[in-house]
């Protein structure tokens, strides 16, 4: 089934916000609960946790970059008419799933339908880049078959 365009811009965002909240609630738990141990547990464990605390935060916070600069992308998506080539801003019907060629984002749905943001630097729209419906080609021992683009 095909749907609006717009409706799955607005969509892919909305997702994209979730995700950013999620990571800033997880990080900003993380630091509220720096050092809620009991005082035997740490003093035994202190630099354990601190240390693993710190890592974890560390890696939310490249997370959040990441996914951060994913969303600037998504917002600078102009939808436009369906186009006869995978090309940014497309959404490619495949075998294997249904792509929104913008920026990388986990699975979202609009309606009844299931979504990949597709990020242009992935592997994935490298291979299909330019290619019209019809096309197959092979990726990771997959293949891949366009059945439609809009």
């Amino acid at each position: 089934m095909k749907h609006d365009k717009s409706n799955i811009l607005a969509a892919a965002i909305a997702s994209q916000k979730g995700i950013i909240k999620d990571l800033e609630q997880r990080k900003n738990d993380i630091m509220a609960n720096d050092g809620n141990v009991n005082e035997e547990e740490y003093d035994r464990t202190e630099q354990s946790i601190k240390s693993s605390l710190i890592d974890e935060a560390e890696a939310i916070s490249d997370e959040l970059h990441f996914v951060r600069d994913e969303l600037r992308e998504l917002e600078k998506i102009k939808v436009h008419a369906a186009s006869k080539t995978v090309v940014p801003g497309a959404v490619v019907v495949t075998n294997r799933g249904d792509f929104f060629v913008s920026a990388s984002i986990e699975g979202f749905n609009v309606g009844k339908s299931h979504f990949f943001g597709l990020s242009r630097r992935s592997p994935l729209y490298k291979k299909m880049q330019g290619r019209k419906v019809g096309a197959r080609f092979r990726l990771n021992k997959l293949d891949y078959v366009i059945k439609e683009i809009y």
